[in-house]
């Protein structure tokens, strides 16, 4: 099927690329894959496997509270080495989480029952609450930058909720939570009315690909410093840039596969992803 719907592909050449293991997910229940302003791998994870969301659970679906208090953990990886963390025992349904400065660490619940909920727990090093605040309603991804300041883009029942912030779609916030940047609000912005995929690139530097403009930009909390329409590959749902191509996957009739996109030129070629042992993968989507 062609992800571009325009009835081409483009001419660059199929490109294999080779992934390997880099852990065993064994005991607990993972809930969130994602990365850090490093770049390591977190996984986030719950011991008790009758609280975890079911396989196609959506923001309507998630229950706020679980049925009882759970530990959470976190798995980082770093290269090659691998450490765990004991983020505490918690009633509340967590979604994401992140690594903050200072050996700090955020965790936040996807739903919030209004704008005086606060559903991002910001926990200290000793693993005590520092601090709770608002973050949002219907949270699709939730990253920070170096600094400890978060970015956070919303699923459509955010943005067409009745509470802000979700309504601008993507919310900068600096690290005592106070927001800093509304994309909807911005005079050169084709609004977003759902957040399809987010990569926080470096400090106060977030990347969007949102419907239903099927835009990608790239934004500070002083603006929208570059965009990008009409890419020739649509509706992916996980990227990574390093600024001139992208990789992506989950286009739309392209789930299981990674295309690499040049953003001078607008070319795209699939990737071919292949175990060690040159078996083909299909490509399975985090969220970071």
């Amino acid at each position: 099927m062609d992800p571009t719907g325009r009835g081409y592909f483009s001419p660059m050449a199929v490109r294999s690329v080779v992934a390997a293991p880099i852990c065993e997910l064994a005991g607990r229940d993972p809930l969130r894959l994602t990365s850090d302003a490093d770049g390591a791998t977190l996984i986030l994870r719950l011991e008790a496997a009758q609280d975890v969301p079911p396989e196609n659970w959506g923001p309507s679906l998630l229950r706020m509270r679980t049925a009882k208090p759970h530990c959470y953990w976190v798995t980082a990886i770093a290269g090659e080495t691998t450490s765990e963390h004991d983020l505490g025992v918690h009633d509340e349904r967590f979604t994401d989480v992140q690594r903050l400065p200072g050996g700090r660490w955020l965790l936040a619940r996807g739903r919030a029952a209004g704008p005086d909920d606060p559903n991002a727990t910001v926990l200290a090093p000793d693993g005590s609450v520092e601090r709770r605040f608002h973050v949002g309603d219907a949270i699709a991804e939730l990253q920070a930058d170096a600094d400890g300041a978060l970015w956070a883009g919303y699923y459509d029942e955010g943005v067409f909720g009745a509470s802000p912030p979700g309504d601008a779609g993507l919310v900068g916030f600096e690290p005592t939570g106070r927001v800093a940047f509304r994309y909807n609000d911005q005079p050169d912005a084709m609004a977003i009315d759902a957040c399809y995929a987010l990569n926080v690139a470096g400090p106060d530097e977030a990347w969007i690909y949102y419907y239903s403009a099927f835009r990608l930009a790239r934004v500070s909390r002083a603006g929208i410093q570059a965009h990008w329409d009409g890419l020739p590959v649509r509706g992916f749902s996980a990227f990574a840039t390093d600024g001139a191509r992208l990789l992506v996957a989950g286009a739309y009739g392209e789930e299981g596969q990674c295309w690499l996109l040049e953003l001078a030129t607008g070319e795209a070629g699939r990737l071919a992803v292949t175990d060690p042992a040159g078996q083909p993968l299909s490509a399975g989507l985090g969220h970071g």
